[in-house]
């Protein structure tokens, strides 16, 4: 059974399976942190469970949900074991030069079971075994997708991510950009907790887990997808590298939406409403079209007029334009032709000038994309 209990933005979760009792705390919102205890008897966890949430309650926690685990089921069938010892991936890294991996079919299978989505750079995780691992992606902004940060601002998207509360013995993990910025990736499998399940074929707490990554990229400007594959084993906690590379992509679609000229100054809130965009105080971006002077605190980002494309934050951006570091000035004679120039502005009362485009940044990339590419995604 698993009990879990909150207290001031606080929760405590504890999972009995058998003898084994484990140990969930941390703020709301985040994984916490995890412990492991094992009792002689089934008898001695159930007793500690029953003490341990009887000394939460009085110290004013509340139980919000008490529930089967997935793991408390009836041990998986001999057909099952069997299918997942088949399925076992074995530890060499395919060559992408017209080498077919014989796991693509389950690859497929799972992809079209959990409708997960798909793009210009595109990777995804297959395992075979309770434990929860996971899927990273290092963007060239250094900002990094994972199961705490599903969303990069440059449009990165963990839409699939599994293992963490409900356990599946075919999970999968996808991780995608509908468009991608170029630069430095880094992709990388963690095992973030080694989950046993008694009476099958995976018991031992320190086993290395087989996992298997594909990683597919279309070059800008072309139909050819480049597919790769990369197999290996990972071990409790570990954090194993599985791609490493400088990626030419057409640009970022981020969470970004652009908000068209009005024939008349507005805010930014009015000129989310008229293309049903949400608005965000502090998240609002005004095209450069005078010399502006521009705080390190400002974010900023650069438009290629012509794809709808950006180049993302103000680290990327200054780089492009020459510019150091610290407070600068900015003249329209600075930006390359064909681009505009978006810095951040806090202010929620700020009025774009008639005839002026603005940028929003959205909450999701789900907003961004239903409102930019509805058509290519019309699952969401």
């Amino acid at each position: 059974m698993t009990t879990r209990l909150e207290v001031d933005g606080k929760f405590w979760q504890i999972s009995v399976s058998g003898n084994d009792a484990e140990i969930s705390y941390g703020k709301v919102g985040s994984n916490g942190t995890t412990q492991l205890k094992n009792f002689d008897t089934d008898a001695k966890a159930e007793a500690y469970e029953e003490k341990q949430i009887k000394g939460k309650e009085k110290a004013g926690y509340v139980i919000i949900s008490t529930k089967r685990r997935a793991t408390d089921a009836p041990a998986i069938s001999e057909a099952t074991a069997k299918k997942a010892k088949a399925e076992a991936i074995p530890l060499s890294l395919i060559p992408a030069a017209g080498v077919p991996s014989p796991h693509a079919a389950v690859m497929t299978t799972r992809i079209a079971r959990d409708k997960c989505l798909a793009g210009e750079l595109h990777s995804t995780l297959i395992w075979n075994d309770p434990a929860d691992l996971d899927l990273h992606v290092v963007c060239p902004s250094g900002e990094e997708i994972s199961y705490s940060h599903k969303e990069s601002a440059c449009g990165g998207w963990l839409d699939r991510d599994m293992n963490n509360g409900n356990i599946s013995l075919e999970p999968i993990e996808n991780v995608f950009f509908a468009s991608s910025p170029s630069g430095h990736y880094r992709i990388y499998v963690h095992n973030y907790r080694n989950q046993t399940k008694a009476d099958s074929v995976f018991t031992d707490p320190q086993r290395k887990v087989p996992f298997r990554v594909r990683l597919r990229t279309t070059p800008p400007g072309t139909t050819d997808t480049k597919e790769e594959w990369f197999a290996g084993e990972v071990g409790p906690k570990e954090k194993v590298t599985c791609f490493e590379w400088d990626h030419a992509g057409t640009g970022a679609l981020g969470r970004m939406v652009m908000l068209p000229a009005m024939t008349q100054p507005g805010t930014f809130a009015e000129m989310c409403a008229a293309v049903g965009a949400t608005y965000t105080a502090g998240q609002g971006y005004y095209a450069v079209i005078k010399t502006e002077k521009v705080s390190e605190k400002k974010d900023m980002m650069l438009r290629d007029d012509a794809t709808d494309t950006f180049e993302v934050g103000a680290t990327s951006c200054r780089a492009r334009l020459g510019l150091g570091a610290g407070p600068i000035k900015v003249a329209p004679k600075m930006i390359p032709a064909g681009h505009t120039l978006y810095v951040q502005s806090t202010s929620h009362n700020r009025k774009i000038p008639a005839g002026v485009s603005a940028v929003m940044m959205l909450p999701s990339v789900r907003e961004a994309l239903l409102l930019r590419r509805g058509a290519a995604y019309p699952s969401l």
